[in-house]
């Protein structure tokens, strides 16, 4: 079985995102094969976290700085729990940091920290504190290259714009990981993840299109065949695009390949000839190998959440949950009319499991297109065009149910939203923040234009959508998920690799449901086994020769596992503990929270979990009761 590399807690990295070339140094200094040191990316911040005046803002308003902001602020919340689940390290170092991004880091004192700020400091801060057999000497164009080879070697990186070509050592590894050329600070991160897991490293370039253009191709190809129509021509398009990359690499000679990808689905162009699996540049890839390589040392939560409104006549939801159960998982079932959307996203959001199983009908929503006018600070005009989709989540326990809009930008004055074309222009960033303030006080928008949306993602509930929109995850544990719906490879993946699963199974296109009935039983009958991974290729050979050959991909490491609990009555006590310890934590918060807004969410929160507890665990709950009263 394959197993997780150490993690050497000496080292604790916080890196510029936007300073991959100073972090490969450094890493070359602090990483050994075979070890991990955990690394974590800080995006850019426009602001400064003491400038920030609340109190110059309308009622909901926001200004320019408040996504980065944001931002910020988690980032630095789930940074410093990082780094105390393990504990402390000995040398916190903070690498090319700017002013604004280190003041909103409010732990640094607390741990004995070092400024790395250019490459030229790096061998007079660090050299003393690590033991290196040398230098190997590289130009800028060959540094990340030499990354791997350094830390392969035990060698620190010396930048030197006069040294030659780097050579590689093309040995014989179990596995290969794959990372398209990005030029920010993951790409060291990858390689570094790669000596980390001794594995041989293949970069490459990849696909420069938008991660839509697959969907489409791939859209294309299957309406072809479900029409009965031998047409190859959209699926020759998307190989022509992504396979170039890849056709100097012997994928046979090894064991399993991980593909650090911007959203490429590479295991289908290779037809899963071999185990496979991917990690999403995009999707703080930093916490995601972290949580797979730090949690492996724990055990799970043995639990699971099984979801179905029983849509199919034949579906796989019953076997999953007898096969979890004789796992001794506890198994949460919101089955039928209990598969509602607050159901659904209170238990994504808040309850402690380490698989979700999801079977229902899946893919993009009708909405609204809506062109609105609006005029910036300055007085200028300016057109956007936008998709919007409007859920609801029934609320047993309010009179006011909770609505969700999720807006999807087309245009901004004629531009494509996000387009080169619209970045040229530069626009401040500040009228961004009067389009979102107009958008969010207009009311009596004119909804009439109805369109299937492109890019949306649903969960189809016992009654209305899910769209699948959450800050956190499994009461902050991190899960695998199997979201065997149609179409739930790519947009609905982002949601939950977002806020920390550490696996996403999902669809490539529309799935035949007996096939994805055989799938999932066999999936789970083998997930205990062994790794997620070696799971997920079996079930995946079992859709060769079908129509629906090669329709799923693997978000994941290919080392991570899923527990089996002891017995089923201390998975039930463990899913107690660790409610009772999030409520806990969210009564914390809400004492240190005076955002009415915040205050609301907490609140709804804590009485959730409070019902839920009553509702599953009475037995448990009345035995601590008296047990407490007694020792009194």
């Amino acid at each position: 079985m394959f197993k997780p590399p150490q993690i050497n807690s000496d080292y604790f990295l916080i890196v510029n995102y936007e300073k991959p070339l100073l972090t490969a140094v450094v890493s070359s200094y602090v990483n050994n094969v075979g070890y991990y040191v955990p690394t974590f990316e800080f995006a850019e911040v426009t602001s400064n976290a003491k400038d920030f005046d609340e109190t110059k803002l309308g009622d909901g308003e926001i200004d320019e700085h408040y996504i980065s902001r944001v931002r910020s602020q988690e980032f630095n919340i789930k940074v410093h729990n990082s780094l105390k689940r393990l504990r402390g390290c000995k040398y916190l170092i903070i690498i090319g940091l700017s002013k604004n991004q280190i003041s909103y880091l409010d732990f640094l004192n607390d741990y004995n920290t070092i400024y790395v700020d250019t490459i030229e400091e790096v061998d007079f801060t660090l050299s003393h504190l690590v033991e290196k057999s040398g230098y190997l000497p590289c130009n800028r164009s060959n540094a990340y290259d030499a990354l791997y080879v350094s830390i392969e070697n035990n060698l620190m990186l010396q930048i030197d714009e006069s040294a030659g070509d780097i050579v590689f050592d093309d040995s014989n590894k179990r596995g290969v990981i794959v990372v398209d050329r990005v030029d920010n600070s993951t790409l060291p991160l990858a390689i570094s993840y790669a000596t980390a897991v001794n594995a041989n490293l293949k970069l490459i370039d990849s696909p420069d299109v938008d991660k839509s253009k697959y969907r489409i191709l791939i859209q294309k190809w299957k309406e072809k065949a479900s029409e009965g129509i031998e047409d190859q021509s959209a699926f020759n398009d998307l190989s022509a695009l992504i396979y170039p990359s890849l056709e100097h690499i012997d994928f046979l000679k090894y064991e399993f390949a991980t593909f650090f990808t911007k959203g490429a689905p590479y295991g289908l162009i290779l037809k899963n000839q071999i185990p496979i699996s991917h990690v999403h540049l995009q999707l703080l890839p930093d916490f995601f190998l972290f949580n797979n390589i730090q949690i492996d040392s724990f055990s799970d939560t043995p639990s699971a959440v099984v979801f179905s409104p029983l849509e199919f006549q034949d579906e796989e939801t019953d076997s999953v949950i007898d096969y979890l159960e004789s796992k001794n998982l506890f198994v949460k079932s919101l089955i039928g009319k209990n598969a509602t959307v607050f159901n659904l996203d209170n238990h994504i959001k808040e309850y402690p499991y380490s698989v979700l199983h999801i079977c229902s009908h899946g893919g993009e929503i009708e909405g609204s297109r809506i062109t609105e006018i609006f005029k910036d600070r300055d007085g200028n005009d300016h057109t956007i065009i936008y998709d919007e989709v409007a859920t609801f989540a029934l609320s047993p326990y309010q009179d006011l149910h909770p609505v969700t809009i999720k807006s999807f930008f087309r245009t901004f004055d004629g531009y494509i939203w996000r387009s080169k074309e619209l970045k040229a222009i530069e626009h401040p960033q500040y009228i961004f923040s009067d389009m979102t303030n107009h958008l969010r006080k207009k009311e009596n928008k004119d909804r009439s234009k109805k369109v299937i949306v492109d890019g949306s993602c649903y969960i189809k509930c016992y009654v209305s959508h899910s769209q699948a929109i959450f800050r956190h995850l499994a009461s902050g544990h991190s899960p695998l998920i199997f979201n065997n719906t149609c179409w739930s490879w790519l947009d609905i993946s982002e949601s939950f690799l977002a806020v920390g699963a550490k696996a996403y199974i999902g669809t490539l296109w529309a799935i035949n449901n007996n096939v994805a009935k055989i799938s999932a039983e066999l999936f789970y009958e083998d997930i205990f086994n062994g790794t997620i991974m070696e799971a997920f290729y079996k079930m995946q050979q079992k859709t060769m020769g079908t129509k629906d050959e090669n329709i799923y991909s693997f978000w994941g490491l290919h080392f991570s596992k899923v527990m089996s609990g002891v017995n089923k009555e201390s998975s039930r006590k463990i899913v107690l503990l660790k409610m009772h310890k999030s409520l806990q934590v969210w009564k914390d918060k809400l004492e240190n929270t005076t955002r009415e807004g915040m205050r609301k969410n907490i609140n709804e929160f804590i009485d959730w979990n409070a019902r839920e507890q009553v509702k599953d665990f009475k037995k448990e709950i009345t035995e601590m009761y008296l047990r407490d009263k007694k020792i009194k």
